[in-house]
């Protein structure tokens, strides 16, 4: 793969999560996460909670995100109006 390739890949992916940082539920979970991680350093968390913490927050986005582009492809091929 040629640095040609690489930069038109890195483009493609930024270019979508742009768009898909800008629905409504990302942003809202965006939210609650920076929250989460807020109350989580203010409270003094253990090292393992705080692991366990952003391992579900990873996983919880990034399943947000591959929900949210189910839904652009069902809206594309079945329109509803």
């Amino acid at each position: 793969m040629g640095v040609r390739n690489l930069r038109f890949t890195f483009k493609c992916a930024f270019r979508g999560l742009r768009i898909a940082f800008g629905e409504l539920t990302i942003q809202g979970f965006l939210l609650v996460s920076i929250l989460v991680v807020g109350l989580m350093f203010w409270l003094d968390v253990s090292f393992i909670q705080k692991t366990i913490l952003l391992l579900v927050i990873g996983i919880n986005l990034s399943l947000e995100l591959l929900n949210s582009q189910i839904e652009h492809i069902l809206d594309y091929f079945c329109p509803t109006e």
